[in-house]
């Protein structure tokens, strides 16, 4: 018998399997959490493949901040055929590793937090960059300008291997019924009681990694906006017109996916220009 799993190849990692109810066959929620994953995916796989499409292609690819866009959109929708294909499939089949013919999802899950730290670096040099373009253009233009952005791979590719062989003592698991990737830590139990499931320890490196992406992205956007909002003061006070804050948000948007002679996005006061023009 595989660790996690009972008599009955089922997965144990759930504390649904457990509710006495008589009404109540877990295989049921795990189909209905498989039909909602499908349906996220459907939606969303089709923008975010025709985003990146254009995001590879000359003339955008040549500038150093839509390669690191590239590389971000290219994990996101591995990630996104994980999250949403893959796991809504195991879960409307009610498959998962202990099932007859499921050990394969267990290297899968391995893959998938891979990918998922690789993701989470992509983001966050994305978003370091975005900053210095406006708080330190020179340290900006040093350390990704040109071909530079592509080395950045090896800092994510890094990143996502440490994060996942750092404890080779951790496993990673999905569950078709709670619809998530358990991760936990098999040489570290917090509860005597050996017949408990949740008696491991979590992830540190999973969670840490979790907030600080959070913390760390979402500051240095903060930062970019409120650069722009004194750029706009600035203009506004010499006479220039003022930037709408809906073209903050709007136009980029825009103009990534469809503009055929794009701004160079490696320049704060370019980036003000086209901007402050809309």
């Amino acid at each position: 018998m595989r660790s996690f799993c009972n008599n009955d190849s089922i997965l144990i990692l759930t504390q649904d399997t457990d509710i006495a109810t008589s009404n109540y066959n877990p295989a049921d929620r795990a189909f209905y959490t498989g039909i909602a994953y499908l349906i996220i995916g459907i939606i969303a796989l089709p923008v975010n493949v025709f985003v990146f499409a254009n995001f590879i292609h000359a003339p955008l690819i040549n500038e150093s901040c839509y390669k690191l866009i590239a590389i971000t959109s290219f994990l996101d929708i591995v990630n996104l055929v994980t999250a949403c294909f893959v796991s809504g499939i195991s879960s409307i089949l009610y498959l998962s590793y202990c099932s007859p013919g499921g050990a394969w999802l267990y290297p899968y899950s391995v893959y998938f937090m891979f990918h998922w730290y690789a993701y989470c670096a992509a983001s966050e040099v994305l978003a370091l960059d975005r900053l210095l373009v406006f708080a330190h253009p020179r340290l900006a233009q040093f350390l990704f300008d040109g071909r530079r952005a592509w080395f950045w791979l090896l800092y994510v590719l890094g990143y996502a291997t440490l994060g996942t062989l750092v404890k080779p003592s951790m496993f990673y698991i999905y569950s078709p019924v709670a619809g998530v990737f358990f991760d936990g830590d098999v040489s570290v139990e917090t509860i005597s009681n050996p017949s408990d499931p949740f008696r491991f320890q979590n992830n540190p490196f999973h969670i840490y990694n979790n907030f600080i992406k959070l913390i760390f992205v979402t500051l240095c956007y903060v930062f970019v906006i409120v650069f722009l909002v004194k750029m706009g003061n600035g203009a506004t006070s010499k006479g220039q017109k003022s930037v709408d804050p809906k073209t903050l948000i709007l136009r980029p948007k825009i103009s990534l996916a469809f503009d055929s002679n794009p701004h160079r996005c490696d320049s704060s006061r370019a980036i003000y220009r086209r901007l402050s023009r809309c």
